[in-house]
């Protein structure tokens, strides 16, 4: 009986040796790869699962201690069998908590080496913006530009700005003409009599009447441009009202929160 419980503890003293050693392993790789705690949010909590670990690591082999005893033998049941196996059963579930707390610790470890490789992408990228930067600062200095040439970049800038300005537009114009062309009379008449109860559909007159979708999108951007204070604008008889229900719909537009027949352009740049 003694035999077998030394075995067994034996045994059990090996795999625990084992699981230290990963233990150690895994505790030095943490250590080399510090991340701060500002940014990585994580040594702060591994260090703490370590000391557990650590500590459940001496109640493991103090436990196994107490086992070798004579008294502690005396407190299990008579039977050696029963006694071998009550033993046997513990030190297993020992050890399964064991290797349960080296899994997470590994885990916390993976998850640490990957934010350590997202921090360093991050600082290169950094450190060649601050490059670029300090490049260009450099080259700033060196040229000793009169307020003419300043002046001439400027315009030059300014030039490529609005020629793409003006491209953009032309663009979206194109796009809007092709996408969402006027509806015909009868799509018209159809509308019209199923919207004639409510408000806007009462509004309706005559399809000469109506606004291209470009049209309305041209009128919210001038309006916030020209009034930022108050860029509302009013929908009448000429808004079509599939058009206005789109750009609701999709985030173009907001309604004004006391009156429901004023639009505004959403504001992107806020």
């Amino acid at each position: 009986m003694h035999k077998s419980l030394e075995l067994n503890n034996s045994k059990t003293r090996s795999e625990i040796r084992s699981l230290s050693g990963k233990l150690h392993e895994l505790h030095t790789r943490t250590e080399k790869k510090h991340i701060p705690a500002t940014e990585a949010g994580s040594e702060g909590n591994v260090q703490p699962d370590i000391d557990i670990i650590r500590a459940r690591c001496k109640q493991l082999e103090a436990e196994i201690a107490v086992t070798k005893t004579p008294e502690s033998i005396m407190l299990l049941p008579n039977d050696p069998g029963v006694r071998f196996n009550e033993l046997c059963a513990d030190t297993e579930q020992r050890i399964s908590q064991y290797k349960e707390c080296v899994d997470f610790l590994s885990a916390q470890c993976s998850d640490m080496h990957q934010e350590y490789e997202r921090e360093c992408k991050q600082r290169e990228e950094l450190r060649l913006i601050i490059k670029a930067a300090e490049a260009k600062l450099t080259e700033t200095d060196s040229h000793n530009l009169s307020h003419a040439e300043v002046c001439d970049r400027v315009q030059t800038k300014l030039k490529k700005l609005k020629d793409t300005d003006k491209e953009k537009k032309k663009q979206m114009v194109d796009f809007l003409d092709r996408k969402f062309p006027l509806p015909d009379q009868v799509t018209f008449n159809r509308v019209k009599k199923k919207l004639g109860s409510e408000e806007r559909g009462g509004q309706l007159q005559t399809l000469a009447d109506l606004l291209p979708l470009k049209s309305i999108i041209d009128m919210l951007m001038k309006a916030c441009m020209s009034s930022p204070n108050n860029p509302y604008i009013v929908v009448d008889h000429r808004f079509w009202p599939l058009y206005v229900e789109f750009l609701l719909v999709y985030g173009i537009a907001v309604l004004h929160p006391d009156d429901s027949q004023r639009i505004k352009l959403t504001p992107f740049h806020l």
